[in-house]
């Protein structure tokens, strides 16, 4: 047994038997490879390195401060990816901080400490920093679903500060930027299973930076069930299996940091 918030009531039910709820039979189905999903990530706890915290120390990132969060910056011809995951990530840190972000795709228009999401070798923002000699990033250079959190003094004019989430290709930059969302609390469970977000006022990303990727090369989930319980869910909800439903079962997928269905 164990309990999850209803999307359409405030009460929180104890589920004892999937057969009690369709919605409760589909997370069934999509958990089933959690673990294993889980575990195909590299394991980060007990770095000191851009990690959370709500003191702002010395060289630390204000991802959020006084209610406020940072401006994110990609490409103007980022791929649609970036561009969906900078979308999303807007979404929680407002959900985090009760405020949206700007989303700029003009360098020039910064000013303030800033979020920079992009691909190696893609974008021209960060393939600048690199020969500027401002970031590292050989190390995930051609590697696959890599991804390199950076916070940066003096990026740009303007900008004292900034967060480069900087991938491999384009799933390690999601990845980057969906492990942050994580830890400031945006749980990848928050729409399916309505795992509430805390808002805080002030979020800062300790100094430094933080390499990892997934050591799992395939990774993903089986919906089980599909008729009648998904089907019927879908059916209530998005009027059918079609793309508006599949928009939640992806995002899901890589906040898991999943690359199949």
């Amino acid at each position: 047994m164990f309990c999850i918030m209803d999307k359409n009531s405030d009460r929180m039910r104890s589920i004892r038997n999937s057969g009690q709820s369709d919605r409760m039979r589909l997370l069934l189905g999509i958990a089933t490879l959690l673990g294993i999903m889980a575990a195909g990530s590299a394991a980060c706890a007990g770095e000191t390195a851009v990690s959370v915290s709500s003191q702002n120390g010395k060289g630390s990132f204000a991802l959020i401060q006084n209610g406020r969060p940072s401006d994110i910056l990609i490409d103007a011809t980022a791929d649609s990816a970036v561009k969906h995951v900078s979308d999303s990530f807007a979404g929680d840190l407002k959900r985090v901080s009760g405020q949206a972000p700007r989303l700029l795709e003009d360098l020039g228009q910064a000013n303030g400490d800033l979020i920079v999401i992009g691909v190696l070798n893609q974008s021209p923002v960060i393939d600048g920093l690199v020969r500027g000699g401002k970031i590292e990033a050989s190390d995930i250079d051609g590697q696959w679903e890599a991804y390199r959190q950076i916070v940066v003094d003096n990026p740009f004019p303007k900008v004292p500060r900034a967060l480069v989430i900087v991938g491999a290709d384009r799933r390690g930059a999601v990845y980057g930027t969906y492990d942050i969302s994580e830890k400031i609390g945006v749980s990848p469970w928050y729409w399916f299973a309505d795992v509430p977000v805390r808002q805080q006022s002030n979020v800062f990303l300790t100094a430094g930076s933080r390499r990892d990727q997934p050591r799992v090369k395939y990774r993903g989930f089986f919906i089980n069930d599909e008729n009648p319980s998904f089907n019927g869910w879908a059916m209530k909800h998005f009027g059918g299996i079609n793309s508006r439903m599949y928009e939640h079962v992806f995002e899901l997928d890589l906040r898991l940091k999943g690359n199949y269905l």
